[in-house]
């Protein structure tokens, strides 16, 4: 009896979990019909996540565009709001402007190292920007410094180039410019710029080591000629009219006097083009930097940087050497 009692027990158990099954089924079946055949409204855009996604594309499109290095030039998209034509910033060092806008142009030459790292923070906070005069040398065979100078111009910042040895005995043998030695040394660091930074980067801003203004104090024979040289490569020679004189300093002089050096050199000048120095030994450029930029930005200066001149500036162009730079001539107002 217990037995049978049992079985009948088990039975009804399993009718029971056979119907809960059979029911839980059904309404799965009827739910997946009943969805299916509902129709969507017709004011209803079906097109969001489309819509949604051309959007983002057109929004990082831009970010992209504006990241961009601009074609044959040496800086990128962004920086196109903030860059003087090398051109002009030469007939402003010439003295031939009549421009009354407060603008200053940070240099930084010898670069880059460890300090360009650091200097590169600095204008960030800051949300200013430079030019760096890049030494080939410094780039060869240095992942490290490739990295620094991409960093450097998709930041913002302008790259010129400042030869690639800096070795006065090979640019001015016996104190003369070696005409040939010089534009090798230019031409291998911008092929060395191109290779890290891509073939629409063109670096034809151009500082001496040394400045132009050295040669043409020394009254070099060869600087007629060289300025006709750089004109037929479109390479505008850019020099300085303010400097901190980190460039004599071993750290002997105090954060305070290089900036001191600076504002003073500047004076009165509405657009000073101001050099300093980010190879590895200057430290106290480094730790000088956010002060010089406060005293800037207190006296009004816009901050800008130097790109490449338009090609048409190069025409017929005198091969002089009195005006600081090949393109010197004329007037801005």
């Amino acid at each position: 009896m217990n037995k049978k009692k049992k079985f009948m027990i088990r039975r009804l158990f399993l009718g029971i979990f056979l119907l809960i099954i059979v029911i839980i089924i059904g309404f799965l079946t009827y739910s997946f019909l009943h969805s299916s055949n509902k129709k969507v409204p017709k004011n209803v855009n079906t097109n969001i996540t489309n819509s949604n996604s051309t959007t983002n594309i057109n929004s990082t499109s831009t970010t992209s565009n504006q990241n961009k290095i601009i074609q044959g030039n040496n800086i990128i998209e962004s920086a196109k709001s903030y860059a003087v034509p090398a051109n002009q910033v030469a007939q402003i060092l010439a003295g031939h402007s009549n421009l009354k806008t407060k603008e200053v142009f940070l240099t930084f030459d010898d670069g880059p190292s460890q300090n360009s790292e650091e200097i590169l923070k600095i204008l960030k906070e800051n949300d200013v920007h430079a030019t760096f005069f890049i030494l080939g040398s410094q780039l060869a065979n240095n992942p490290q410094m490739q990295q620094v100078v991409k960093d450097e111009i998709y930041q913002g910042n302008a790259i010129a180039n400042h030869s690639y040895s800096h070795d006065y005995k090979k640019l001015y043998p016996n104190n003369v410019l070696n005409i040939s030695n010089t534009m090798n040394e230019i031409n291998e660091t911008n092929k060395i710029l191109q290779n890290i930074l891509g073939s629409d980067f063109d670096a034809r801003v151009l500082r001496l080591p040394g400045g132009y203004m050295s040669r043409y104090y020394y009254k070099d024979p060869n600087l007629s000629l060289f300025n006709k040289t750089l004109d037929d490569a479109h390479i505008t020679s850019i020099d300085w009219d303010a400097e901190t004189g980190d460039a004599t300093t071993g750290g002997q002089m105090s954060t305070q006097t290089l900036v001191n050096n600076a504002m003073n050199h500047i004076n009165n000048l509405n657009q000073p083009v101001i050099l300093m120095h980010d190879s590895s030994t200057k430290k106290e450029t480094v730790e000088a930097l956010p002060y010089l930029i406060k005293a800037l930005k207190d006296k009004g200066y816009k901050f800008m940087v130097i790109e490449n001149a338009p090609i048409s500036s190069f025409d017929n162009l005198p091969y002089t050497t009195t005006t600081g730079s090949n393109q010197g001539q004329g007037t801005l107002n």
